[in-house]
């Protein structure tokens, strides 16, 4: 597993452009011993700059999105476009350099790339150890 700065999400079973993503039950199996309560909500906008649906965390001041591949070499393609520092996201030809609200972390974890935007050090220390 790498990791970058990021975010985070939870699925059940829903196909969108060919890809399949999970319908929010519970916290991703990833993500099973978050160290806060946290509710995800399924996304399926495959053409948003992650080029993946996912879910993100809809209860709680952590932001934190999973976005879904196909494979695991997809998510690695996708998470090798990302700067280490989160400064900036490449998307084919494109470069966007978005303005987080909070420090943006980034963690790649099988076919899934974790997003977390904050700075909170228990969440921090967490996906440190664990990705």
């Amino acid at each position: 597993m790498k990791k970058f700065f990021g975010l985070l999400v939870v699925f059940s079973s829903l196909t969108l452009g060919g890809c399949t993503y999970t319908t929010p039950t519970d916290t991703p199996k990833v993500l099973d011993d978050l160290p806060i309560n946290a509710d995800f909500e399924a996304f399926g906008n495959i053409s948003n700059v992650m080029d993946a649906g996912g879910c993100f965390c809809k209860n709680s001041n952590a932001r934190i999105t999973v976005y879904q591949y196909e494979s695991s070499a997809l998510a690695a393609e996708k998470f090798s476009c990302i700067a280490s520092d989160g400064s900036y996201i490449k998307s084919g030809n494109t470069v966007y350099t978005p303005k987080w609200s909070q420090p943006a972390h980034f963690y790649l974890c099988d076919n899934q790339i974790i997003a977390y935007y904050g700075s909170e050090q228990t969440l921090l220390d967490y996906f440190e150890a664990k990705f």
